[in-house]
């Protein structure tokens, strides 16, 4: 860490920086990277943004300092490379904009506001770490940054993020070597509550709305020669045909006595199946997305759907039905995982 402010002569060696390249003739005091690249910047810029230069530019040892010396420059000799003090320096100047593509200079720079104490620019960071989509596209090493200094609206974000991978895709990222075992098995522990959280939505139906409950309720045959459209008004047909109930897959006795739970809940069978699948999907991915990706089945790559498409009752109305009722588990899916708290087993420290 820069301790204290050096008068060196020029040396033929360095390089200006081409924007922090004191053209203006207004700047006071040069920083120096490890690799030789001189930038000439704004004491007050430096004090404002951090209070480790506030402190060091008000020590007794600079008092004597004369910033219009023309025998000397004033440096301050960097540790960083000129690349991560470009960045840091272009977040400490409002004058400029910043723009940062890469995840490797985002991790640099938090580095050096962490050892600057540059509180209010992690604060900046933090924004673009979400507007640029970072913590959609890598949350595991969101997560273990946000841990690390402390961002903890941020670690929840990321926490979230991650419920979009399965348990057994969680990949090792750099970040995670400077987070505690603690702080990933509490990533873990809430993505498995996560998990019985959005199952429970498949066990309990509770929560549908009454007009979606009709459309998978337990249907039974019509007299022989056609009967009225179960969910009111006519089928496109005027009348449906006669048939005979017990060779519907919905809700043929045979088929019923295999599915114990659609005869719990009053429903057909194939949306039983239904809500089997979808479990089994939440288990590993806990998201309202998850059921979303349940409307690209069809009947010829999922059997329960050939049953529905094949029903005389249903085969008109399931694509319709099925589409709602997954819109309505998605919705109920994110509501319970929005619940689901999320807290650090100990005040995460800087490692």
């Amino acid at each position: 860490m820069a301790s204290q402010i050096q008068e060196l002569p020029p040396q033929s060696q360095t390089t200006k920086d081409g924007y922090f390249d004191g053209g203006a003739g207004d700047a006071d005091i040069i920083l120096r990277s490890s690799d030789n690249v001189e930038f000439h910047t704004h004491r007050i810029l430096l004090s404002l943004a951090s209070s480790v230069f506030r402190d060091m530019f008000t020590l007794p040892q600079n008092s004597a300092m004369k910033p219009d010396a023309e025998a000397t420059q004033h440096i301050i000799p960097m540790a960083e490379t000129s690349s991560t003090l470009r960045h840091f320096l272009t977040w400490c100047d409002p004058g400029t904009e910043f723009n940062c593509d890469k995840w490797a200079d985002i991790t640099d720079i938090l580095e050096l506001t962490d050892k600057y104490h540059a509180a209010a620019l992690q604060d900046m960071i933090k924004k673009v770490i979400i507007s640029g989509g970072w913590i959609w596209t890598n949350p595991l090493s969101v997560y273990a940054i946000a841990i690390r200094y402390r961002f903890c609206d941020l670690a929840r974000l990321a926490a979230k993020s991650s419920l979009q991978l399965c348990l057994a895709d969680f990949y090792s990222v750099p970040e995670m070597d400077r987070i505690s075992a603690i702080d990933f098995h509490d990533l873990l522990r809430y993505h498995y509550n996560c998990s019985k959280q959005a199952i429970g939505a498949t066990a309990d139906l509770s929560w549908m709305l009454p007009g979606a409950k009709e459309l998978f309720k337990q249907h039974g045959g019509t007299p022989n020669g056609g009967g009225a459209h179960p969910f009111g008004g006519h089928s496109g047909f005027g009348i449906w045909p006669s048939f005979d109930i017990e060779a519907s897959n919905c809700c043929s006795p045979h088929n019923r006595s295999r599915h114990p739970r659609a005869e719990d809940l009053g429903i057909v069978t194939w949306l039983d199946d239904h809500l089997t699948l979808a479990g089994q999907l939440l288990f590993n991915q806990p998201t309202g997305k998850t059921v979303e990706k349940l409307n690209l089945l069809s009947p010829e790559t999922w059997k329960p759907y050939q049953q529905a498409a094949a029903c005389p009752t249903c085969r008109l109305t399931w694509r319709y039905s099925i589409s709602r009722f997954n819109a309505e588990l998605s919705a109920e899916v994110e509501k319970r995982i929005e619940k689901v708290p999320f807290g650090f087993a100990q005040v995460p420290q800087v490692r």
